[in-house]
C-alpha cells in the first residue's frame, strides 16, 4: 500500500534519498541531519509530504505552494525514487486534488531513468513545460 510516511519514521528513507543524491549526481554532499530537520519542519507547517510505496521501496517527496502571478495552489515534487511510480504519482495527485490543489510539477532528471520516467508523466497527463539551468558557486 502507499501510504504518506509519518515523520517519526523518516529514517526508513534515508538509504533511498542517499542512492538518489549520489545517482543524481546532486552538488554537494548529502545530511542526513538536515534533511530530517527540513521535513520535520515541512509536516508541522502542512506544507509537503513524503508518500512511500510498500515496504519502502519507493518514495516521493513534495511541497505545496502558490503560483505568484495567478494565486492557484500546486504541489511541487522534490524527489522521486526507486518502485512503484504510478502509484505514488496518483496519492500526491489524489492528496492535491483533495486540498484545492490544481497544478502539480514533476521534475525530469535526464540521465535518471529520463525516458522511463517521461513515459510515466505523460501516461498521467504530464506535458514537458521547463528546463532548468543550474550553477553552483
Amino acid at each position: 500500500m502507499t501510504s504518506i510516511l509519518p515523520i517519526d519514521k523518516v529514517d526508513l528513507v534515508l538509504p533511498m534519498c542517499k542512492e538518489f543524491f549520489a545517482k543524481a549526481k546532486e552538488p554537494g554532499k548529502f545530511n542526513e541531519e538536515f534533511f530530517k530537520k527540513y521535513w520535520s519542519a515541512i509536516y508541522q507547517r502542512r506544507a509537503g509530504a513524503i508518500l512511500v510505496t510498500a515496504g519502502c521501496t519507493g518514495m516521493l517527496g513534495f511541497i505545496f505552494g502558490v503560483e505568484m502571478c495567478t494565486g492557484d495552489h500546486f504541489f511541487s515534487e522534490c524527489f522521486m525514487y526507486g518502485n512503484g511510480a504510478l502509484k505514488l504519482i496518483s496519492l500526491m495527485e489524489e492528496i492535491g486534488k483533495e486540498s484545492g490543489v490544481s497544478i502539480f510539477y514533476m521534475n525530469n532528471i535526464e540521465f535518471l531513468r529520463a525516458g522511463t520516467i517521461e513515459k510515466i508523466y505523460n501516461r498521467k497527463g504530464y506535458f514537458l513545460k521547463y528546463n532548468r539551468f543550474v550553477k553552483v558557486v
